[in-house]
């Protein structure tokens, strides 16, 4: 895939699918899907200026015991990176499956 700076990268996980049909999850109990803090560097170096998921935007466990939510910490903080959490990524994927992208 191709990120170029000043792009929203969207970052669908099929969480909202599956809790449609599962229900709720405590994903501090479970773990959770999303990018880890090892992607910031790219995030930085891209220019990316909004990150969306349809989840939280970090993966947990994060495997980093001293920041909670590194994402949002570094990438918010340090960044300026624009973050939204929980986005309904659906029509966007069908949209771009249709176009092959």
């Amino acid at each position: 895939f191709r990120v170029d700076e000043g792009d929203v990268l969207l970052v669908r996980t099929g969480q909202l699918p599956r809790r449609n049909v599962e229900g709720p999850v405590n994903f501090q109990q479970v773990g959770g899907t999303a990018c880890q803090a090892a992607c910031l560097p790219l995030f930085y170096e891209r220019g990316i200026a909004m990150k969306r998921t349809d989840i939280s935007n970090d993966v947990i466990p994060n495997g980093y015991p001293s920041l909670t939510n590194p994402i949002h910490q570094v990438g918010l903080v340090a960044m300026g990176l624009w973050i939204l959490d929980r986005a309904n990524l659906e029509d966007p994927s069908q949209k771009c499956s249709e176009l092959n992208r």
